[in-house]
């Protein structure tokens, strides 16, 4: 922790930094897995979208989720979960932060004037999220290919000859002493169309939890880069190990 407070400018320690201080502690230990960064999970880890406004109010219900199955329905005022209070989203998140696995969820709803008690049936990976990419702890689960790189607009992306749903990541800067982007031959300006076969669009960091989260240390990732109007297929070879500034 006093290494990560000394590297910044503004003195101060985020609520976030705490976890990833024990997720890099448990690393260090080699008890570290990578299902440990799907803390405090959102509401909509169970199928929950709640009101940004009112937070007790559910907005949506994901179909088929564990609220969805439950009853649940948008319209709903959400009283308590897991016989806990609920005032905000943060009350559910520390609920569900420390349930198992597989668990039933008892919660109770308010609707036209009536409560009603239901029951979530959790089971299987339901902490683990699609997207990752917003943990500040994804960047412990594995490596990372070691640049930054600007997503296309639409306009762009079709001067590129790019459909607006293609990846298209231009790379605008590549990290000091990472070995990654320069073995393979990267250059600022490319443009990354595909990565793993993948070509749907996403952010710089969602391509680097995919990395993070889908490979090891010392892996081969195959990519294809645009370049002055050709693709050109190249090969990344992540670090063999993780690359501490502390």
């Amino acid at each position: 922790m006093r290494a990560m407070i000394a590297r910044r400018r503004e003195k101060c320690i985020h609520c976030h930094d705490v976890k990833v201080a024990e997720l890099r502690h448990q690393q260090d230990l080699g008890e570290f897995e990578r299902s440990m960064i799907f803390t405090y999970p959102m509401p909509s880890a169970v199928g929950i979208d709640v009101d940004p406004d009112d937070q007790t109010m559910v907005r949506s219900v994901q179909p088929g989720s564990p609220a969805a199955k439950a009853g649940v329905r948008s319209g709903d005022e959400i009283a308590s979960l897991g016989g806990r209070e609920v005032l905000s989203a943060g009350d559910m998140t520390r609920v569900l932060e420390l349930l198992p696995q597989q668990a039933d969820l008892p919660i109770e709803l308010h609707r036209d004037g009536r409560s009603i008690r239901a029951s979530l049936h959790l089971s299987g990976a339901w902490k683990r999220t699609a997207d990752p990419s917003w943990r500040a702890s994804v960047g412990l689960a594995g490596p990372n290919p070691g640049f930054w790189a600007k997503e296309l607009n639409a306009a762009e992306k079709r001067a590129a000859g790019l459909p607006a749903d293609a990846l298209a990541l231009k790379l605008t800067f590549l990290f000091p002493q990472h070995p990654t982007p320069i073995g393979a031959g990267l250059r600022l300006g490319d443009i990354l169309v595909s990565i793993d076969g993948l070509r749907r669009a996403m952010t710089t960091r969602q391509l680097h939890a995919h990395c993070q989260m889908q490979h090891d240390y010392g892996d081969t990732v195959p990519v294809v880069i645009l370049r002055d109007g050709r693709e050109i297929e190249l090969t990344l070879k992540l670090p063999e190990k993780p690359m501490r500034v502390d």
